[in-house]
């Protein structure tokens, strides 16, 4: 079933990682939340944008739960996503939690090999790790675009990366194409 989407309301109220959306106006998340179903989700859906933005989105990753976290959590095989920008993005992944056996990125945790990505780009977004923080010693992907996956899937990316939190040296974060190291 497709949702004509033409503001924020109707997505929130329509979200499911089912749903296939034809997003006809911007949408402009300011004050609102990212749906937590596609957040974390295995997101079958389409989206088609038509060439709309969504934007002034700010999403936080706060638990330790073994499931991949970005604007989406897994883009399945069978999902799409087309002629849409996403700018200003915010994806804070949130202190005292052990990451293990995850990948996040801040448009995907996971994008699978099959899954149609067409003309899609993320700008002027940033990914915030809190200080506070611990990684596992493996198993653990952070990407810019993807924790895992092919980061090449959109036509374009400006996503950086900054520490936050009370004690923002305690870790180092390096970025090496799309991937994240973090260091504690």
């Amino acid at each position: 079933e497709w949702y004509r989407i033409s503001n924020v309301e109707q997505l929130l109220d329509n979200a499911s990682v089912k749903g296939c959306y034809d997003i006809v106006a911007d949408l402009d998340f300011e004050g609102e939340s990212w749906p937590t179903a596609f957040m974390t989700g295995n997101f079958t859906g389409q989206f088609r944008g038509n060439g709309h933005t969504i934007k002034n989105v700010e999403f936080v990753y706060n638990n330790n739960s073994k499931v991949n976290a970005g604007l989406f959590g897994n883009l399945t095989e069978n999902s799409g996503i087309s002629d849409l920008t996403f700018e200003n993005i915010n994806f804070t992944i949130k202190a005292s939690m052990l990451k293990v056996d995850t990948g996040l990125g801040l448009f995907a945790g996971n994008i699978s090999s099959n899954a149609q990505i067409e003309n899609v780009k993320v700008l002027n977004s940033t990914i915030n790790i809190d200080s506070g923080c611990h990684f596992g010693i493996n198993n653990y992907f952070i990407g810019l675009v993807c924790g895992v996956g092919d980061p090449n899937a959109l036509d374009q990316a400006e996503i950086e990366c900054k520490v936050t939190g009370e004690n923002p040296e305690q870790l180092t974060v390096t970025v090496d194409g799309n991937e994240v190291t973090v260091v504690e």
